[in-house]
């Protein structure tokens, strides 16, 4: 076999490994109408609430720059709902 052949196997089984190896992710169909559906899905998190609240409304911290109209994460905004404030 040539190296190259066996480098290109050893790269795609890398790749495919995880793939075949993921959890499937799930969610289930709350509601079905003409104009579209709604889903649940709910994932446990071993951090105080605020914390993650914290995070999700910061997503520069998580969003890649790469994947935004204007090439800088900074940009997007997330607002704090009342509620959440209220609940915290």
């Amino acid at each position: 076999m040539d190296p190259r052949d066996f480098r290109n196997l050893l790269i795609g089984a890398a790749v495919a490994l995880p793939l075949i190896l993921a959890k499937p992710g799930c969610a289930e169909i709350m509601g079905v109408s003409p104009s579209g559906f709604s889903s649940v899905a709910a994932v446990h998190i071993a951090a105080p609430p605020d914390e993650v609240y914290d995070a999700l409304v910061t997503p520069s911290k998580w969003w890649s720059s790469d994947h935004t109209f204007s090439g800088d994460a900074k940009n997007i905004r997330i607002f704090r709902s009342r509620l959440m404030e209220k609940r915290t």
